[in-house]
């Protein structure tokens, strides 16, 4: 919401006058001031935007005209992810991936598409519900896994990532030895 207030040179309110309000040389509205000399225009930002907003009073046969102008700078809202992995880290073993996005303040996004890496290579095109996304892996053989899970931002909330890179362990092995023939004991 743009507020303004119109005034005579002795700060007495004038009512009943129309503003007009601009946006980037636009018009977007015009207002008759209230009784306290104020007027209002709701105006819907993008993110990641600059807007130029003036507001003109035109002159009438009493007073002369003015105009006022101001910048609004209109940034995304910070997003973060956090990753954990449920489960044990060991080949032939599920692991449950968890994704987390947040906000700046904390709180869950609610329909936004999360992608997961494994690797370097796209395992995932989520949709986190509640902030949440998860997906259970297997994975096939012991070593080092980086996991990258991705959120590419949209007009209101700005991009992020998180990395996270797990150690899987082997399958444990184990060697039975039986002996078949003739034992001979010399000496």
């Amino acid at each position: 919401t743009i507020n303004a207030r119109l005034t005579d040179e002795l700060g007495n309110p004038l009512e009943n006058s129309t503003l007009r309000f601009y946006v980037n040389g636009s018009l977007l509205a015009e207002v008759k001031t209230d009784r306290g000399g104020y007027a209002r225009a709701n105006l819907t930002l993008e993110k990641n935007a600059s807007y130029r907003v003036r507001v003109v009073y035109e002159r009438d046969s009493l007073r002369l005209g003015c105009e006022g102008e101001v910048w609004v700078h209109a940034c995304k809202i910070s997003t973060s992810i956090s990753l954990s992995v449920g489960g044990e880290l060991k080949a032939l073993e599920n692991l449950t991936v968890r994704a987390v996005l947040k906000d700046e303040d904390g709180n869950p996004l609610n329909n936004k598409p999360l992608l997961l890496y494994l690797n370097g290579t796209l395992i995932g095109n989520l949709t986190a519900v509640n902030g949440e996304a998860s997906l259970v892996l297997r994975p096939n053989r012991s070593g080092h896994y980086v996991l990258k899970a991705e959120f590419k931002g949209d007009p209101l909330y700005a991009p992020s990532t998180s990395v996270l890179t797990l150690s899987v362990e082997g399958v444990k092995t184990r060697l039975a030895l039986s002996f078949k023939g003739e034992l001979r004991v010399k000496g």
